[in-house]
């Protein structure tokens, strides 16, 4: 009787899992289906002015007191010259389909262009500011993240993070709460984790350089 009882049971769990991965099997493959619909018409959307896509311009002017005595610091100070004369934009939070919708499927490759001269220059701004705050030139290493968040629109968490901290160490503590402020502002997808840790920086502060 209890075999038969069991047998009853593993069939019955059987059926239901036959049914649930026929049914996620085609739900996945609705998703897959609306996905490559979407795409080809998206690949398929004309041309579409661009003008109005908010390119950034990099103030190299204000990067001019960086030391740049280290070959390193050189070396990213120049990526970020030689993208002074290029077109930047921060596209990320769209989707590859979205863009050609927006743009146009012709208009993608110079738009992925664009973001990706967005990408090297904010994690370039980051790598310089990180030189700099290691042999400890915090003014400097201000000025070069400053320019990164407020006229290039780094979301990059960990330098609204590093400028907390050197505002911290130059006594300029009450500069926080306006980062706070800029980052709120935003329509950064990770605004939320930007304010949350510059907020442990406010109350749990670090001198620490093994973090950069």
């Amino acid at each position: 009787m209890k075999t038969f009882i069991f047998t009853l049971i593993l069939f019955v769990f059987l059926a239901w899992l036959r049914y649930k991965l026929t049914k996620t099997s085609q739900f996945s493959d609705s998703l897959r289906k609306e996905f490559w619909d979407k795409e080809s018409q998206a690949n398929s959307t004309r041309n579409k002015d661009f003008s109005e896509i908010n390119f950034i311009n990099i103030p190299i002017y204000k990067l001019s007191p960086i030391s740049l005595n280290k070959q390193e610091a050189k070396y990213y100070y120049n990526i970020i010259n030689d993208l002074s004369k290029e077109k930047i934009a921060r596209l990320s939070d769209y989707s590859n389909t979205e863009l050609k919708f927006k743009y146009g499927a012709g208009n993608y490759r110079k738009l992925s262009k664009f973001d990706s001269n967005y990408i090297l220059l904010i994690t370039t701004f980051q790598k310089l500011a990180n030189i700099l705050f290691v042999d400890e030139l915090y003014s400097e290493a201000q000025i070069v993240l400053e320019v990164a968040i407020k006229y290039c629109s780094s979301d990059i968490c960990h330098s609204f993070v590093l400028l907390a901290e050197i505002y911290i160490i130059l006594d300029k503590k009450d500069l926080i709460t306006e980062l706070i402020s800029f980052a709120n502002q935003s329509n950064y997808r990770n605004k939320d984790s930007i304010i949350e840790c510059l907020n442990n920086v406010c109350t749990h502060p670090s001198k620490d350089k093994s973090h950069i």
